[in-house]
């Protein structure tokens, strides 16, 4: 029932964002650079998006934050190193089945499961990580979840950005958000959408397989992972995704 009524205020709101919406158009050669708190962020984000920009040749970055070692916490036989290289190797064969190969993307190795609660120390460090990557790729527009995703770790990425921008002398890359959990849950989705400048808009179209092909390719969140009986993220999750757009939120960073 509960699963039910979010199809109903998420398609409701899918009605508004298309119209609310313009077709999203970014810089031809990019470089675009995709910041993913975990693997498989990027894929349910905007995957399809990923694979046009793969196919027309345009310079993409996918950098993974964390390594998503906290998705299996209690697991009698997978420990957390396990399971960021389990996870690691889904995202390089995720993003070479799209051809973004090593050289596309970072690992930054960031502590999954606390980011929000970070030393001060902590924050100075991760914050100096992401200022070191906007130095070496200067994208021309950087995307990355919402701000209000509903997710701590999500946010807590979102501002660690923030502080890095702030503490850079280049000029800010224009900033693209996706929602994740907050696509999931419509009242996060409200908040994002209030909040939001711009909605844009990109149509699936011939890549939205593409986008399945990747998520297929997680399966350590999408199969059940013994003894677990049952998937990290639930089938009707990841079946939200399946649309026919990708949208993007674009606001200043100082909104809230």
């Amino acid at each position: 029932m509960k699963n039910l009524a979010r199809r109903l205020v998420r398609s409701t709101y899918a009605a508004r964002l298309r119209a609310k919406s313009r077709p999203l158009v970014l810089s031809p050669d990019g470089p675009t650079l995709v910041l993913a708190p975990h693997p498989d962020d990027e894929a349910l984000g905007c995957g399809a998006l990923l694979a046009q920009r793969a196919a027309c040749g345009a310079r993409t970055i996918v950098v993974y934050f964390t390594s998503g070692e906290g998705s299996h916490r209690g697991h009698s036989k997978l420990a957390p190193a396990d399971v960021a290289s389990l996870r690691q190797a889904e995202a390089r064969k995720a993003m070479a089945s799209i051809g973004l190969h090593a050289e596309c993307l970072r690992f930054c190795g960031a502590p999954d499961g606390r980011l929000n609660a970070l030393s001060q120390s902590e924050g100075a460090t991760w914050t100096a990580c992401l200022g070191r990557l906007l130095a070496e790729v200067r994208p021309a527009e950087l995307m990355l979840p919402c701000r209000n995703d509903g997710s701590s770790e999500h946010e807590a990425v979102f501002e660690l950005l923030t502080r890095a921008i702030a503490a850079s002398p280049n000029p800010a890359p224009r900033i693209l958000e996706f929602p994740i959990w907050a696509w999931w849950s419509p009242r996060h989705l409200a908040k994002v959408v209030r909040g939001a400048r711009a909605v844009w808009r990109q149509p699936a179209g011939e890549f939205a397989e593409r986008k399945r092909a990747l998520l297929r390719c997680y399966p350590s969140q999408t199969d059940p992972s013994p003894p677990f009986e049952d998937p990290i993220l639930p089938r009707s999750f990841v079946e939200a995704f399946d649309t026919g757009e990708e949208y993007f939120f674009e606001s200043p960073l100082a909104a809230t």
